[in-house]
């Protein structure tokens, strides 16, 4: 159960005070600031989730799209799942953090992908030029440093929700 305070600051309560009328705030453990009200996502994946779901809009609807071609059906095709996945951090941010399935899974799957970039870097880079490697580098780093990142905001790093 969640309470806010007057600054906006999150606090899930004890398991064995659900339901129960609170004198204090001291049972309760702070999550940190509430950006937008009803919003349970620490501030970095808000950032995140917002801007895959904007990046993803850019590439289906681009204003100057490349010319006809793959470069353009491979652009829309990548802004669906890049949508999705930003729609998806959205659309469960409803949950408090300490019950969300979806936000604690995503903590293994970045660290995954961002070591599968590493591999195919190691791998191809005598194969790849230098800007899809960079490109290739960026996605590494930033996935990387994200799930580590949301892993210790979490404190757990397996994908699943701790035990209450």
């Amino acid at each position: 159960m969640y309470h806010f305070d007057q600054l906006g600051m999150s606090r899930v309560t004890s398991p064995s005070k659900i339901g129960a009328r609170h004198r204090s705030q001291s049972s309760c453990v702070e999550i940190g600031p509430m950006l937008i009200p009803g919003v349970n996502l620490p501030w970095p994946i808000l950032v995140h989730a917002l801007g895959l779901t904007f990046l993803g809009l850019r590439f289906l609807f681009r204003p100057n799209p490349p010319p006809p071609g793959r470069a353009s059906e491979i652009s829309t095709i990548l802004g669906i799942p890049t949508t999705a996945l930003g729609l998806a951090y959205l659309f469960t941010a409803y949950m408090p953090i300490h019950e969300n399935q979806f936000l604690h899974a995503s903590v293994p799957v970045r660290i995954i992908l961002a070591g599968l970039a590493g591999v195919k870097l190691l791998v191809s880079r005598n194969e790849v030029g230098v800007v899809p490697w960079k490109e290739l580098l960026g996605i590494a780093l930033y996935d990387g440093a994200g799930g580590l990142l949301v892993g210790w905001w979490l404190g757990t790093w397996g994908g699943r929700i701790l035990a209450l």
